[in-house]
Order: structure tokens, then sequence, then C-alpha cells
């Protein structure tokens, strides 16, 4: 990433033609700055993973946990946008525990604090059903304190309410090719 006091066109091709990834020019905007590192850094880490499955996301099938209907709605249209054409929407436990004993998913967004119990329950079920390193899976939360535990219990990829689509999708992108 190139940072510079300059903004002519001329600067940012120099930068580019010397093999930048990208430009920004001072004075910095802290959230641009920091997104354009957050997408360098994922780049960086994308180009030196081999996926170990290159499905189209067309033909991936995704599981949205979610209670809060608007924020489930808002995860389905992301990952329709990303291209999903086969994604469940359920809004509790029971019902994500019904599911994943009835299908397989390429991945699954997991509220970790729904209504009437914890994520953690679908985790330990996952994990007793053998299916934890099948499909992998985002904890999906508003509270820091969600992504420890589910660290704690070897779940390592988290998005914290509110995200942005480009947040959202870099989370997803990463998480398939890494599983």
């Amino acid at each position: 990433l190139a940072v510079s006091a300059n903004a002519m066109e001329k600067d940012i091709k120099k930068a580019m033609a010397a093999g930048f990834s990208d430009y920004i020019a001072k004075p910095i905007n802290v959230p641009q700055f920091l997104e354009k590192i957050d997408a360098a850094i994922l780049k960086t880490q994308l180009d030196t993973v081999k996926p170990k499955n290159a499905k189209p996301l067309s033909t991936r099938k995704a599981l949205i946990v979610e209670d809060v209907e608007d924020m489930g709605m808002l995860v389905n249209e992301y990952l329709l946008r990303m291209g999903f054409k086969d994604i469940c929407y359920v809004k509790t436990v029971k019902e994500a525990i019904k599911k994943i004993s009835e299908e397989t998913f390429d991945i699954i967004l997991l509220d970790w604090f729904l209504n009437e119990d914890k994520g953690a329950v679908v985790v330990k079920h996952l994990s007793n059903e053998k299916k934890l390193s099948h499909s992998p899976l985002i904890i999906v939360t508003s509270y820091e304190a969600g992504c420890d535990e589910a660290s704690e219990m070897g779940i390592k990829d988290h998005l914290i309410k509110p995200f942005n689509y480009n947040t959202f999708e870099n989370c997803v992108n990463r998480v398939l090719k890494l599983h």
C-alpha cells in the first residue's frame, strides 16, 4: 500500500507500476486506510493459500442461524450478492441442529447469542457429529465475549455486528479458501 502526500495521477501510476497494490494520499481517512490494509493482508493470505475445494459459490450450500430477522435477511442478501444460490435460514438452535443432521453445508454463519440458547450448543453438536471439520463456521455476534468463548471451542472465524458487505465477503472468502 503506497501512502503519499501527492495524489497526482502520475504518482499513482508510478506507485502501481512499482508493484504496490493500492494507493492512498494524505490526509489519511483512517477507516478507509484500515480497510485498504485489511484488504491487502487478506489478498496476501489468499494468494499464499491453495483452496482445498474450489467449487464455485453458486454450487455451495450455506446455513444461516440468526434469531434477529433483519440480520438474517442481511446475511442472506450478502450471500446472494456473493453468488450463493442454496441458502438455508433458521432462527433457533433446535432448527439448526435438525438441518445439520439432515444436510451438509459448505459454510455455517452462526449467531452466538440466540434468544433461547447460545451458538455453543450448535458447535458442540457439530463436534459430536464429526461435522465440524466439514462445515466451516463463522461466528456472528455483537459481543466480543462471544468471539472469545467460540475461540476457546476452536472456532477462530467471526464477524462483529454491525459489519459491511466488504468485511463480510472478505471473511467468507477467507474461510472458504482455508477449509
